[in-house]
C-alpha cells in the first residue's frame, strides 16, 4: 500500500483555503495579489506559478494592495489559483519531492463536470510552482478534482460505512457560497446540485456596516469575523461591541434556513440523511430552524479537505 503521507487534500475556497494530510489540518486565507513589493526591512515570501509572481495568503493580506477577486469563474486554473496551491502545500509541510502521491482538489459544484475535472487536472500536472526556493512540479503526482462539498460526503461515509449506498444530501456553507449536493448509491448526482452566493461573508458585510454606523470608522472582514466569534474586538486598546449582533446573525440564519428547506423540497427523491459542513456552520450552529433534520459533520471547517484526503486513500 502506498504511504498515505504522500497524499493531501486541498480545499481552495473563495474565502479560505484548507488542507489536510496525515500531519493534520491547516487553514489559510485565499488571498492573492500580483503586486509584489521590493524587500526592505522584512523578508518577502513569494509564490511563482508558471513564471508569474504573486504574494499569497497572509503575505498578501499584510500588503493589502491589488488583491485579486477570487470569486470569478476564471480564478480556477489561473496562475493566481496555482500560487495559492503552492502557498498551501508549502505551509502544510508538503515536500516538493513527494512524487506519486495524490493531491485532491475541489472546485465549485456549479463548475464541475468530468471533462472540466480532467482539463484542470492536466493543467495542474503541466504547471510548475515555486514558493521561495521550493519547487513544486506535478507530472508524477495523481491530481484528482472533485466537487467541493463531496469531501463532506466522503468524511461522513468513512465513519458510517453502512450509509454509503443511501440517498444523502450535503449542505456546504462556505464563505461566499452555499453549495447543496445529492449523493445516491455512492454516486454524485450532478443535476441535483445548487449553488447560491449567500455565504457567511454576507454576515461579515452586515457587521462591517453596523460597526461603521455605530463607531464612524470601518473595520475589515477579518475583524468582523473576530467580532462574530468573540462578540468584541479591541482597537487602540478599547473594546468594541455591537448591540444588534444577534439580530444580524438571526436574520441571516432565516435566509439560510429558507434556502436549505427549498433545496430539500426541490428533490424528487427525498434524501434519507442530510449532512451539513463548511466554515459557516460555526457561526450558525444552533441558530437555524429547519423543517427536516440536518446533521452537522464533525470538524465542519476542515470537513471537505479531510474528506478529500480519505478519498485519496480509498483509491489506493
Amino acid at each position: 500500500m502506498e504511504n498515505t503521507d504522500k497524499n493531501i487534500g486541498v480545499d481552495i475556497g473563495y474565502g479560505f483555503t484548507k488542507t489536510f494530510s496525515s500531519g493534520g489540518g491547516k487553514v489559510f486565507p485565499t488571498a492573492v495579489t500580483g503586486i509584489v513589493p521590493a524587500a526592505t526591512f522584512g523578508e518577502i515570501n513569494t509564490a511563482t506559478a508558471n513564471n508569474e509572481k504573486f504574494l499569497t495568503g497572509y503575505d498578501a493580506l499584510r500588503e493589502g494592495k491589488g488583491l485579486l477577486n477570487t470569486r470569478t469563474t476564471g480564478f480556477i486554473r489561473s496562475n493566481a489559483w496555482l500560487a495559492v496551491l503552492g502557498y498551501a502545500l508549502n505551509h502544510s509541510n508538503y515536500e516538493p519531492e513527494q512524487k506519486k502521491g495524490a493531491i485532491v482538489l475541489g472546485i465549485p459544484p456549479g463548475q464541475y463536470s468530468k471533462s472540466a475535472a480532467s482539463e484542470i487536472a492536466e493543467s495542474v500536472k503541466e504547471s510548475i510552482i515555486y514558493y521561495n526556493d521550493h519547487k513544486f512540479s506535478f507530472n508524477e503526482n495523481r491530481i484528482l478534482i472533485i466537487p467541493q462539498g463531496a469531501g463532506i460526503f466522503f468524511l461522513y461515509v468513512v465513519h458510517n460505512r453502512g450509509d454509503y449506498k443511501k440517498d444523502i444530501a450535503i449542505v456546504d456553507i462556505g464563505h461566499y457560497t452555499v453549495d447543496m449536493l445529492l449523493f445516491s448509491d455512492g454516486k454524485y448526482i450532478e443535476g441535483a446540485t445548487q449553488s447560491n452566493p449567500i455565504g457567511v461573508s454576507l454576515i461579515l458585510d452586515d457587521i462591517c456596516r453596523a460597526f461603521y454606523k455605530k463607531y464612524r470608522f470601518s473595520i475589515s472582514q477579518r475583524q468582523a469575523q473576530k467580532l462574530l466569534d468573540t462578540e468584541s474586538i479591541t482597537i487602540f486598546e478599547e473594546s468594541h461591541t455591537l448591540d444588534n449582533l444577534s439580530v444580524i446573525v438571526s436574520s441571516y440564519a432565516k435566509q439560510i434556513a429558507a434556502l436549505i428547506d427549498g433545496f430539500f423540497e426541490s428533490l424528487n427523491e427525498k434524501p434519507e440523511i442530510a449532512i451539513c459542513g463548511g466554515g459557516g456552520v460555526v457561526a450558525l450552529r444552533g441558530r437555524i430552524k429547519l423543517r427536516h433534520k440536518l446533521h452537522i459533520i464533525s470538524d465542519p471547517v476542515l470537513a471537505n479537505c479531510m474528506g478529500y484526503w480519505y478519498y485519496s486513500r480509498e483509491l489506493q
